[in-house]
């Protein structure tokens, strides 16, 4: 049986390093056990397709979670459509 682990993300994803960490981390975990992502308020937006980051000169974190296949993703409903960024 494979461990899994489940990563809840309720920060935007610029302006503070949570995001990218947890993305780096489940990079990491990816070869010894199965990573969920759930993604939460603010969090949502890292599921946003199509962002550039380029302005504020950092990785751009939605490319980075698409490149994964392997990551499972959970977004709550409700937070999206308070974010009405669809």
């Amino acid at each position: 049986m494979m461990k899994s682990v489940f990563c809840l993300l309720d920060t935007a994803p610029y302006g503070n390093e949570k995001a990218f960490g947890a993305l780096n981390a489940a990079a990491v975990s990816l070869t010894e056990m199965s990573v969920t992502f759930g993604f939460y308020g603010d969090g949502v937006y890292l599921a946003a397709a199509d962002q550039d980051s380029t302005e504020l000169g950092v990785p751009n974190l939605s490319d980075i979670l698409y490149s994964y296949g392997e990551l499972r993703v959970i977004v709550h409903e409700p937070s999206l459509i308070e974010g009405t960024f669809w």
